[in-house]
């Protein structure tokens, strides 16, 4: 298919509109196909301000969120030092089972907003395993 060849006028129009409404709009006022508008504008290396504020509230969303989720990492820390230190002051008889677990995942959520480790791996070496095998097989024969 042939380029149209477009009048400058037009195309004047056509990225002023782009620049405040972007190249739907400006494609729909002047007829110009949006693929030609983006393209005009690109080669003038030109952005519409439509563009530049979604960029700008999706990168304080961001921001925002992640405010959010270090104020929620450093409540659960607290939640979990308040529960560990009354746990701490209750007499050895007292049932803590419920508020250890409270700490427990107040400290499991706040390590997962953080992006730090929740859980612990152990390898076992071989000599080990073997040793470990020995002391199973000494203790059934006991």
């Amino acid at each position: 298919m042939p380029k149209a060849a477009w009048a400058p006028d037009v195309r004047e129009r056509a990225l002023a509109i782009y620049l405040e409404r972007g190249p739907a709009e400006a494609s729909r006022q002047t007829g110009v196909p949006t693929g030609t508008v983006s393209q005009w504008a690109r080669r003038r290396g030109v952005t519409n301000t439509r563009y530049l504020q979604t960029t700008a509230a999706s990168q304080a969303h961001v921001a925002s969120a992640e405010e959010r989720m270090t104020r929620i990492a450093v409540n659960l820390a607290r939640i979990a030092d308040d529960r560990t230190q009354w746990i701490a002051d209750q007499p050895a008889d007292k049932d803590v089972v419920r508020p250890m677990t409270v700490a427990a995942i107040a400290i499991d959520k706040a390590q997962l907003l953080t992006g730090k480790a929740t859980a612990r791996v152990e390898t076992v070496e071989a000599p080990e395993r073997e040793t470990l095998g020995t002391l199973l097989e000494l203790r059934q024969t006991a």
